[in-house]
Protein backbone atom coordinates (compact mmCIF):
# COMPACT_ATOMS: atom_id res chain seq x y z
CA UNK A 1 0.00 0.00 0.00
CA UNK A 2 1.22 3.51 -0.85
CA UNK A 3 -0.08 7.06 -0.91
CA UNK A 4 0.54 10.64 -1.94
CA UNK A 5 -0.34 14.21 -0.93
CA UNK A 6 -1.62 17.02 -3.17
CA UNK A 7 -2.84 20.57 -2.68
CA UNK A 8 -6.57 21.20 -3.09
CA UNK A 9 -7.47 24.88 -2.94
CA UNK A 10 -5.99 26.27 0.27
CA UNK A 11 -5.64 22.90 2.02
CA UNK A 12 -3.93 19.56 1.47
CA UNK A 13 -5.35 16.09 0.87
CA UNK A 14 -3.78 12.67 1.12
CA UNK A 15 -4.75 9.69 -1.01
CA UNK A 16 -4.18 6.14 0.17
CA UNK A 17 -3.68 3.74 -2.76
CA UNK A 18 -4.37 0.06 -2.17
CA UNK A 19 -3.63 -0.95 -5.78
CA UNK A 20 -6.16 -2.47 -8.14
CA UNK A 21 -9.04 -4.70 -7.20
CA UNK A 22 -8.17 -8.21 -8.39
CA UNK A 23 -11.77 -8.85 -9.39
CA UNK A 24 -12.64 -5.64 -11.26
CA UNK A 25 -9.27 -4.13 -12.06
CA UNK A 26 -10.46 -0.79 -10.65
CA UNK A 27 -8.05 1.27 -8.54
CA UNK A 28 -8.83 1.22 -4.81
CA UNK A 29 -8.21 4.56 -3.13
CA UNK A 30 -9.16 6.32 0.09
CA UNK A 31 -8.60 10.03 0.66
CA UNK A 32 -8.87 12.60 3.44
CA UNK A 33 -8.61 16.35 3.03
CA UNK A 34 -8.71 19.61 4.98
CA UNK A 35 -5.09 19.66 6.28
CA UNK A 36 -3.70 23.16 6.66
CA UNK A 37 -0.12 22.26 5.71
CA UNK A 38 1.56 19.68 3.51
CA UNK A 39 3.48 18.42 6.57
CA UNK A 40 0.20 17.74 8.43
CA UNK A 41 -1.19 15.83 5.46
CA UNK A 42 2.02 13.77 5.13
CA UNK A 43 1.96 12.94 8.85
CA UNK A 44 -1.67 11.81 8.62
CA UNK A 45 -0.84 9.75 5.53
CA UNK A 46 2.02 8.00 7.34
CA UNK A 47 -0.29 7.26 10.27
CA UNK A 48 -2.95 5.88 7.93
CA UNK A 49 -0.34 3.69 6.19
CA UNK A 50 0.81 2.36 9.57
CA UNK A 51 -2.75 1.63 10.66
CA UNK A 52 -3.45 -0.08 7.34
CA UNK A 53 -0.37 -2.26 7.81
CA UNK A 54 -1.61 -3.22 11.31
CA UNK A 55 -5.13 -3.84 9.97
CA UNK A 56 -6.52 -1.00 12.07
CA UNK A 57 -7.73 1.30 9.27
CA UNK A 58 -11.19 2.78 9.83
CA UNK A 59 -13.89 0.39 8.63
CA UNK A 60 -16.98 1.25 6.64
CA UNK A 61 -19.24 0.58 9.62
CA UNK A 62 -17.88 3.71 11.33
CA UNK A 63 -18.09 6.06 8.35
CA UNK A 64 -21.10 8.21 7.59
CA UNK A 65 -22.40 8.87 4.09
CA UNK A 66 -21.11 12.44 4.41
CA UNK A 67 -17.57 11.28 5.22
CA UNK A 68 -17.53 8.82 2.34
CA UNK A 69 -18.85 11.41 -0.12
CA UNK A 70 -16.34 14.07 0.95
CA UNK A 71 -13.50 11.56 0.56
CA UNK A 72 -14.89 10.59 -2.87
CA UNK A 73 -14.99 14.24 -3.99
CA UNK A 74 -11.39 14.78 -2.88
CA UNK A 75 -10.19 11.67 -4.72
CA UNK A 76 -12.20 12.49 -7.86
CA UNK A 77 -11.30 16.17 -8.24
CA UNK A 78 -7.92 15.77 -10.02
CA UNK A 79 -9.48 13.70 -12.83
CA UNK A 80 -12.55 15.91 -13.45
CA UNK A 81 -13.14 19.09 -15.46
CA UNK A 82 -13.72 22.03 -13.14
CA UNK A 83 -17.32 22.37 -14.33
CA UNK A 84 -18.01 18.68 -13.68
CA UNK A 85 -16.43 18.79 -10.23
CA UNK A 86 -18.40 21.94 -9.37
CA UNK A 87 -21.67 20.21 -10.31
CA UNK A 88 -20.76 17.05 -8.36
CA UNK A 89 -19.77 19.14 -5.34
CA UNK A 90 -23.05 21.08 -5.37
CA UNK A 91 -25.10 17.89 -5.68
CA UNK A 92 -23.23 16.30 -2.78
CA UNK A 93 -23.14 19.26 -0.40
CA UNK A 94 -26.46 20.95 -1.19
CA UNK A 95 -28.74 17.99 -1.87
CA UNK A 96 -27.34 14.68 -0.60
CA UNK A 97 -25.44 15.37 2.63
CA UNK A 98 -28.15 17.56 4.24
CA UNK A 99 -30.65 14.70 3.87
CA UNK A 100 -28.71 11.44 4.37
CA UNK A 101 -25.19 12.58 5.29
CA UNK A 102 -25.55 11.62 8.96
CA UNK A 103 -26.50 8.01 8.13
CA UNK A 104 -23.69 5.50 8.57
CA UNK A 105 -22.75 4.03 5.22
CA UNK A 106 -23.25 0.50 6.51
CA UNK A 107 -26.80 1.42 7.57
CA UNK A 108 -27.81 3.11 4.30
CA UNK A 109 -30.85 1.40 2.76
CA UNK A 110 -32.90 1.74 -0.44
CA UNK A 111 -35.55 3.43 1.70
CA UNK A 112 -33.12 6.25 2.52
CA UNK A 113 -32.36 6.74 -1.18
CA UNK A 114 -36.03 6.66 -2.15
CA UNK A 115 -36.81 9.27 0.52
CA UNK A 116 -33.92 11.40 -0.76
CA UNK A 117 -35.30 11.46 -4.30
CA UNK A 118 -38.84 12.18 -3.08
CA UNK A 119 -37.63 14.98 -0.81
CA UNK A 120 -35.73 16.66 -3.63
CA UNK A 121 -38.76 16.47 -5.94
CA UNK A 122 -41.03 17.86 -3.21
CA UNK A 123 -38.56 20.60 -2.25
CA UNK A 124 -38.24 19.50 1.39
CA UNK A 125 -35.54 21.70 2.91
CA UNK A 126 -34.45 23.01 -0.50
CA UNK A 127 -33.68 26.73 -0.48
CA UNK A 128 -34.72 27.15 -4.12
CA UNK A 129 -37.75 24.89 -3.89
CA UNK A 130 -38.44 21.55 -5.61
CA UNK A 131 -35.87 20.17 -8.03
CA UNK A 132 -36.86 19.09 -11.52
CA UNK A 133 -36.80 15.38 -12.38
CA UNK A 134 -33.77 16.08 -14.57
CA UNK A 135 -31.87 17.64 -11.66
CA UNK A 136 -32.81 14.79 -9.33
CA UNK A 137 -31.64 12.28 -11.96
CA UNK A 138 -28.26 14.04 -12.01
CA UNK A 139 -28.03 13.96 -8.22
CA UNK A 140 -28.92 10.26 -8.34
CA UNK A 141 -26.15 9.66 -10.87
CA UNK A 142 -23.60 11.34 -8.59
CA UNK A 143 -24.68 9.27 -5.58
CA UNK A 144 -24.61 6.09 -7.69
CA UNK A 145 -21.05 6.76 -8.83
CA UNK A 146 -19.83 7.59 -5.34
CA UNK A 147 -21.36 4.48 -3.81
CA UNK A 148 -20.09 2.42 -6.72
CA UNK A 149 -16.55 3.52 -5.89
CA UNK A 150 -17.23 2.73 -2.23
CA UNK A 151 -18.07 -0.84 -3.26
CA UNK A 152 -14.83 -1.08 -5.25
CA UNK A 153 -12.85 0.16 -2.24
CA UNK A 154 -14.48 -2.44 -0.01
CA UNK A 155 -16.19 0.19 2.15
CA UNK A 156 -19.61 -1.37 1.61
CA UNK A 157 -20.83 -4.59 0.05
CA UNK A 158 -23.53 -3.28 -2.27
CA UNK A 159 -24.61 -0.10 -3.99
CA UNK A 160 -28.11 0.51 -2.67
CA UNK A 161 -28.89 3.06 -5.40
CA UNK A 162 -29.10 0.14 -7.84
CA UNK A 163 -32.27 -0.94 -6.05
CA UNK A 164 -34.05 2.42 -6.46
CA UNK A 165 -35.21 3.89 -9.76
CA UNK A 166 -34.56 7.62 -10.16
CA UNK A 167 -37.38 9.85 -11.47
CA UNK A 168 -38.36 9.34 -15.08
CA UNK A 169 -36.74 11.65 -17.57
CA UNK A 170 -39.12 14.41 -18.66
CA UNK A 171 -38.89 15.38 -22.32
CA UNK A 172 -39.65 19.05 -22.90
CA UNK A 173 -40.76 20.34 -26.27
CA UNK A 174 -37.85 22.03 -28.01
CA UNK A 175 -38.21 25.78 -28.50
CA UNK A 176 -36.89 27.27 -31.73
CA UNK A 177 -37.42 30.34 -33.88
CA UNK A 178 -38.82 30.42 -37.36
CA UNK A 179 -36.54 31.75 -40.09
CA UNK A 180 -38.46 35.05 -40.04
CA UNK A 181 -38.06 35.39 -36.27
CA UNK A 182 -34.34 34.66 -36.49
CA UNK A 183 -33.95 37.28 -39.22
CA UNK A 184 -35.88 39.79 -37.11
CA UNK A 185 -33.57 39.23 -34.14
CA UNK A 186 -30.36 39.44 -36.17
CA UNK A 187 -31.54 42.62 -37.89
CA UNK A 188 -32.39 44.21 -34.52
CA UNK A 189 -28.99 43.34 -33.03
CA UNK A 190 -26.80 44.65 -35.87
CA UNK A 191 -25.54 47.67 -33.86
CA UNK A 192 -24.55 45.48 -30.87
CA UNK A 193 -20.90 44.49 -30.42
CA UNK A 194 -21.93 40.84 -29.88
CA UNK A 195 -23.92 40.70 -33.13
CA UNK A 196 -21.23 38.52 -34.72
CA UNK A 197 -21.52 36.01 -31.88
CA UNK A 198 -25.27 35.69 -32.48
CA UNK A 199 -24.72 35.32 -36.23
CA UNK A 200 -22.11 32.63 -35.64
CA UNK A 201 -24.45 30.69 -33.35
CA UNK A 202 -27.33 31.02 -35.81
CA UNK A 203 -25.38 29.99 -38.92
CA UNK A 204 -23.13 27.24 -37.52
CA UNK A 205 -24.96 25.80 -34.50
CA UNK A 206 -21.88 26.33 -32.32
CA UNK A 207 -22.34 26.14 -28.57
CA UNK A 208 -22.13 29.21 -26.35
CA UNK A 209 -18.90 28.01 -24.66
CA UNK A 210 -17.30 27.23 -28.02
CA UNK A 211 -18.04 30.73 -29.28
CA UNK A 212 -16.73 32.43 -26.13
CA UNK A 213 -13.49 30.41 -26.37
CA UNK A 214 -12.77 31.31 -30.01
CA UNK A 215 -9.44 32.86 -30.95
CA UNK A 216 -8.70 34.55 -34.26
CA UNK A 217 -6.23 31.76 -35.03
CA UNK A 218 -9.22 29.38 -35.09
CA UNK A 219 -10.74 31.27 -38.03
CA UNK A 220 -9.75 30.98 -41.67
CA UNK A 221 -11.59 33.83 -43.35
CA UNK A 222 -9.44 34.26 -46.47
CA UNK A 223 -9.66 30.73 -47.85
CA UNK A 224 -11.78 29.66 -50.80
CA UNK A 225 -13.60 27.57 -48.21
CA UNK A 226 -13.65 29.72 -45.04
CA UNK A 227 -14.19 27.84 -41.81
CA UNK A 228 -13.89 27.93 -38.04
CA UNK A 229 -12.00 25.26 -36.12
CA UNK A 230 -13.60 24.30 -32.80
CA UNK A 231 -10.65 23.43 -30.57
CA UNK A 232 -11.74 24.43 -27.09
CA UNK A 233 -14.74 25.40 -25.02
CA UNK A 234 -15.44 27.25 -21.77
CA UNK A 235 -15.83 25.23 -18.57
CA UNK A 236 -17.37 26.90 -15.52
CA UNK A 237 -17.28 26.57 -11.75
CA UNK A 238 -19.70 29.18 -10.42
CA UNK A 239 -18.59 32.44 -12.07
CA UNK A 240 -15.03 31.20 -12.63
CA UNK A 241 -14.38 30.27 -16.26
CA UNK A 242 -11.54 28.35 -17.85
CA UNK A 243 -10.87 26.69 -21.19
CA UNK A 244 -10.71 23.00 -22.03
CA UNK A 245 -10.82 20.75 -25.07
CA UNK A 246 -14.30 19.61 -26.19
CA UNK A 247 -15.62 16.61 -24.23
CA UNK A 248 -15.51 14.20 -27.18
CA UNK A 249 -13.30 13.68 -30.19
CA UNK A 250 -16.18 14.61 -32.51
CA UNK A 251 -16.61 17.84 -30.59
CA UNK A 252 -13.31 19.02 -32.10
CA UNK A 253 -14.36 19.87 -35.64
CA UNK A 254 -14.18 22.32 -38.53
CA UNK A 255 -17.35 24.20 -39.45
CA UNK A 256 -17.78 26.04 -42.80
CA UNK A 257 -18.64 29.73 -42.78
CA UNK A 258 -21.00 31.48 -45.19
CA UNK A 259 -19.92 34.65 -47.05
CA UNK A 260 -22.16 37.00 -45.01
CA UNK A 261 -20.82 35.55 -41.75
CA UNK A 262 -17.26 36.02 -43.03
CA UNK A 263 -18.01 39.69 -43.82
CA UNK A 264 -19.41 40.29 -40.34
CA UNK A 265 -16.41 38.64 -38.67
CA UNK A 266 -13.98 40.61 -40.85
CA UNK A 267 -15.64 43.87 -39.78
CA UNK A 268 -15.41 42.78 -36.16
CA UNK A 269 -11.68 42.06 -36.60
CA UNK A 270 -11.09 45.56 -37.98
CA UNK A 271 -13.05 47.18 -35.14
CA UNK A 272 -11.20 45.13 -32.56
CA UNK A 273 -7.79 46.10 -34.00
CA UNK A 274 -8.69 49.78 -33.64
CA UNK A 275 -9.81 49.23 -30.03
CA UNK A 276 -6.61 47.36 -29.16
CA UNK A 277 -4.45 50.09 -30.73
CA UNK A 278 -6.25 52.70 -28.63
CA UNK A 279 -5.73 50.65 -25.43
CA UNK A 280 -2.03 50.23 -26.22
CA UNK A 281 -1.67 53.96 -26.85
CA UNK A 282 -3.07 54.52 -23.36
CA UNK A 283 -0.67 51.86 -21.97
CA UNK A 284 -3.64 49.89 -20.63
CA UNK A 285 -3.44 46.10 -20.10
CA UNK A 286 -5.19 43.92 -22.69
CA UNK A 287 -6.28 40.56 -21.25
CA UNK A 288 -8.30 39.29 -24.18
CA UNK A 289 -5.84 39.82 -27.03
CA UNK A 290 -6.25 37.07 -29.59
CA UNK A 291 -9.82 36.25 -28.64
CA UNK A 292 -12.61 36.91 -31.11
CA UNK A 293 -15.15 38.28 -28.64
CA UNK A 294 -13.86 40.88 -26.21
CA UNK A 295 -15.14 43.77 -24.10
CA UNK A 296 -14.45 47.42 -25.03
CA UNK A 297 -11.67 47.33 -22.41
CA UNK A 298 -9.93 44.33 -23.95
CA UNK A 299 -11.20 41.60 -21.62
CA UNK A 300 -12.56 38.22 -22.71
CA UNK A 301 -16.36 38.08 -22.95
CA UNK A 302 -17.72 35.59 -20.41
CA UNK A 303 -20.43 33.08 -21.22
CA UNK A 304 -22.79 34.63 -18.68
CA UNK A 305 -22.32 37.97 -20.45
CA UNK A 306 -23.27 36.34 -23.75
CA UNK A 307 -26.33 34.81 -22.12
CA UNK A 308 -27.43 37.95 -20.28
CA UNK A 309 -26.98 40.21 -23.31
CA UNK A 310 -28.83 37.73 -25.51
CA UNK A 311 -31.79 37.57 -23.13
CA UNK A 312 -31.96 41.37 -22.91
CA UNK A 313 -31.85 41.78 -26.68
CA UNK A 314 -34.47 39.08 -27.23
CA UNK A 315 -36.85 41.01 -24.99
CA UNK A 316 -36.14 44.22 -26.93
CA UNK A 317 -36.49 42.59 -30.35
CA UNK A 318 -40.10 41.48 -29.97
CA UNK A 319 -39.42 37.83 -30.78
CA UNK A 320 -40.49 34.84 -28.64
CA UNK A 321 -38.23 34.17 -25.67
CA UNK A 322 -35.67 31.40 -26.17
CA UNK A 323 -32.30 30.53 -24.62
CA UNK A 324 -28.96 31.19 -26.31
CA UNK A 325 -28.55 27.41 -26.71
CA UNK A 326 -31.81 27.35 -28.66
CA UNK A 327 -30.03 29.13 -31.51
CA UNK A 328 -28.20 25.82 -31.96
CA UNK A 329 -31.52 23.97 -32.01
CA UNK A 330 -32.93 26.52 -34.45
CA UNK A 331 -29.98 26.02 -36.82
CA UNK A 332 -30.33 22.23 -36.74
CA UNK A 333 -34.13 22.16 -37.03
CA UNK A 334 -34.39 24.64 -39.89
CA UNK A 335 -31.49 22.97 -41.75
CA UNK A 336 -33.08 19.53 -41.47
CA UNK A 337 -36.43 20.91 -42.62
CA UNK A 338 -34.74 22.40 -45.67
CA UNK A 339 -33.39 19.01 -46.67
CA UNK A 340 -29.84 18.96 -45.27
CA UNK A 341 -29.00 15.33 -44.49
CA UNK A 342 -28.71 14.26 -40.88
CA UNK A 343 -25.09 13.09 -41.23
CA UNK A 344 -23.99 16.59 -42.28
CA UNK A 345 -25.90 18.22 -39.41
CA UNK A 346 -24.44 15.70 -36.95
CA UNK A 347 -20.89 16.51 -38.12
CA UNK A 348 -21.48 20.27 -37.96
CA UNK A 349 -22.87 20.07 -34.42
CA UNK A 350 -20.17 17.69 -33.20
CA UNK A 351 -22.66 15.08 -32.03
CA UNK A 352 -21.41 11.67 -30.97
CA UNK A 353 -23.54 9.91 -33.59
CA UNK A 354 -26.14 10.48 -36.30
CA UNK A 355 -28.56 8.46 -34.18
CA UNK A 356 -28.26 11.05 -31.41
CA UNK A 357 -28.96 13.85 -33.90
CA UNK A 358 -32.06 12.12 -35.25
CA UNK A 359 -33.27 11.39 -31.72
CA UNK A 360 -32.75 15.00 -30.62
CA UNK A 361 -34.44 16.51 -33.67
CA UNK A 362 -37.11 13.87 -34.28
CA UNK A 363 -39.70 16.68 -34.54
CA UNK A 364 -38.08 17.77 -37.83
CA UNK A 365 -38.28 14.33 -39.47
CA UNK A 366 -41.80 14.74 -40.96
CA UNK A 367 -40.70 17.93 -42.75
CA UNK A 368 -37.55 16.14 -43.98
CA UNK A 369 -39.61 13.27 -45.35
CA UNK A 370 -42.06 15.64 -47.01
CA UNK A 371 -39.21 17.61 -48.61
CA UNK A 372 -37.61 14.41 -49.94
CA UNK A 373 -40.88 13.20 -51.50
CA UNK A 374 -41.66 16.59 -53.07
CA UNK A 375 -38.14 16.91 -54.45
CA UNK A 376 -38.23 13.50 -56.11
CA UNK A 377 -41.76 14.04 -57.42
CA UNK A 378 -40.77 17.39 -58.93
CA UNK A 379 -37.90 15.80 -60.83
CA UNK A 380 -39.97 12.79 -61.89
CA UNK A 381 -43.04 14.63 -63.17
CA UNK A 382 -41.63 17.74 -64.83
Amino acid sequence: MKGHVYKRGQTYTYVLDAGRDPGTGARRQKSKGGFRTKRDAEAALNEALSRATRGELTTATKQTVAEVLEDWLAASEPSLRISTFDRYQRDVRLHIIPKIGAVRLADLTPAHVRALYRGLLDGDGEIRGPLSPTSVRHTAMVLHRALGDAVVLGLVRQNVTEMVKPPKKVHHEMTTWTTDQLQQFLEATKPHRLHAAFVLAATTGMRQGEIAALRWTDLNLDSEYPQVSVRRTVVRAGRIEDFAAPKTARGSRSVPLGPRTVEILARLAATQRRELDRLRDLALPVQGEGFVFTTPHGGVVKTYTLRNQFERLVAQSGVPRIRFHDLRHTFATRSLEQGTNAKTISDLLGHASVAFTLSTYAHAIPAMEQAAVRSFEAQLMR
